[in-house]
């Protein structure tokens, strides 16, 4: 799941993502927020596959955000 803004994507040519456990549309599996990844996705062959709702958004970003800033 990609967590950065489009304005840094295209920018720096990287993305920062958390990835997923599980294949996409099973509801098992689950965002892994504390394995913050930092991916060039024109290397990888990254694509868009679906997009969070913002509650989702919302929830995945508290993780980064106390790592880094204690919360």
């Amino acid at each position: 799941m990609v967590i950065s803004l489009d304005l840094h994507n295209k920018k720096q040519k990287m993305i920062f993502a958390c990835p997923i456990n599980g294949r996409y549309n099973d509801t098992s599996g689950f965002i892994m927020c504390e394995q913050l990844k930092t991916i060039d996705y024109e290397e990888r062959g990254v694509r868009l596959i679906d997009r969070a709702n913002d509650e989702i958004l919302a929830e995945v970003l508290k993780t980064p955000d106390l790592i880094i800033w204690g919360g």
